[in-house]
């Protein structure tokens, strides 16, 4: 539809998700969906970056980028509040005093007083973690509670990054399925020792091996403007793929457990902030013109895709286009903005997520360098089955390569 340079290149292929980790942060807290943070390292040494003093992330996600020793400022914005709690547990510096004082306790350990807590008032809660689990992990991470916020809170955010792992759940596409779990009430304590000390030793190594940086973290959207974003000289980021999946909902377990959600009035809060890609968010008639997108909006009507689909498609795209608009703002010239993204279908029909922004980025005065296919998509085999075989270009996860020319 476009006349984007498309190239293919599969060596970013396990850099554009979780599945090369090791030996980082990122090993005890994740994310679904991550971007590995070795990909900074790739992109800077394919593209020559070499003055990079700011960077900036619209979806901080939990800060993947971040993790690097070539930036000196980290700005990030994100809607979800737990993300934003687990970029500043990785990135915030703890002393290593206290580093230390954390690991003689927990190796202190051989019981831990356990106190009562009450269940959070979501009625699912008690289906996914029996009540003795549940009093032992919040009893256990109220040992740190005269630890400094920095430190308290990367102990926690580890804790609840692993929550999957002691509890009942796992998550499961759109949200989270029961699944037994493999650990035992008598051996959590074990696993909760070993899970925190070994991620104190990777914070240290961290901090040791890394300049001091300037961090940002903000909880808020990255479509409304900042004034005090600016001199930005690099962007990597991920926004939210078109795909109906809700973060809010998938990390449920995490929210509630944590006391980042207290009700669920604050839940339903949450989900109408963030990026329109599901129609939990704040579905309204919002749209912007776009050839690529109009295309394709006009082949899902004649397949009869329902009406909030059609509007959450056209506010996902209206609410990029005021990121974009943005970022522009943010960078200095001849800086780079690069947007990893999936595409997806709906009804058989490809919404090229990666064409489409890459469009919007030449409305706001960006120039598109290509589009770097970084490795086949699958989808549903419901999909799979209706999709001509045209079309199977488009299953495809992408770096769109956005600059800002001086």
């Amino acid at each position: 539809m476009n006349n984007f340079i498309i190239e293919e290149d599969y060596s970013f292929s396990k850099l554009v998700n979780t599945a090369t980790n090791y030996n980082t942060l990122n090993e005890f807290l994740s994310f679904k969906e991550s971007f590995s943070p070795y990909l900074f390292d790739k992109i800077v040494e394919n593209f020559n970056i070499e003055k990079i003093h700011t960077m900036y992330e619209p979806f901080v996600g939990t800060g993947s980028i971040f993790i690097n020793n070539k930036i000196n400022r980290c700005i990030g914005e994100d809607t979800n509040p737990l993300a934003v709690q687990i970029s500043k547990a990785k990135l915030d510096e703890i002393s290593f005093e206290e580093l230390e004082d954390s690991i003689k306790l927990i190796n202190s350990l051989e019981t831990v007083n356990i106190q009562e807590y009450e269940f959070p008032v979501w009625n699912s809660f008690e289906r996914y973690v029996s009540k003795d689990k549940y009093n032992l992990v919040l009893s256990f991470l109220d040992l740190f509670n005269f630890y400094s916020i920095v430190c308290k809170n990367f102990i926690k955010m580890v804790v609840v990054c692993n929550l999957d792992k002691i509890f009942d759940y796992k998550k499961d596409g759109n949200g989270i399925k029961f699944r037994k779990s493999k650990i035992e009430y008598n051996d959590c304590l074990l696993f909760l020792k070993k899970l925190v000390l070994s991620a104190i030793n990777s914070k240290k190594k961290y901090q040791e091996t890394s300049k001091k940086l300037s961090v940002s973290i903000i909880f808020d959207s990255a479509t409304n403007y900042k004034e005090d974003i600016n001199d930005v000289d690099l962007v990597i980021s991920s926004p939210p793929y078109c795909n109906m999946f809700d973060y809010f909902e998938v990390y449920k377990m995490e929210l509630w457990t944590s006391g980042i959600i207290k009700n669920n009035e604050e839940h339903k809060k949450l989900k109408k902030s963030a990026i329109r890609s599901n129609v939990n968010a704040n579905i309204n008639e919002d749209k912007i013109k776009s050839t690529t997108l109009e295309i394709c909006l006009n082949q899902l009507i004649k397949k009869h895709c329902s009406t909030p689909i059609i509007k959450m498609i056209n506010n996902y795209f209206y609410d990029l286009n005021k990121v974009l608009g943005n970022v522009y703002k943010y960078l200095n010239d001849n800086s780079y903005f690069f947007i990893v993204v999936g595409n997806s279908f709906y009804k058989g029909v490809p919404v090229i997520t990666d064409e489409i922004l890459s469009e919007i980025g030449l409305k706001n005065g960006f120039t598109i360098e290509k589009i770097i296919k970084t490795r086949k998509l699958n989808t549903s085999p419901q999909q799979m089955y209706v999709i001509d075989q045209n079309n199977y270009q488009y299953l495809r996860e992408s770096i769109i390569v956005l600059k800002k020319e001086h």
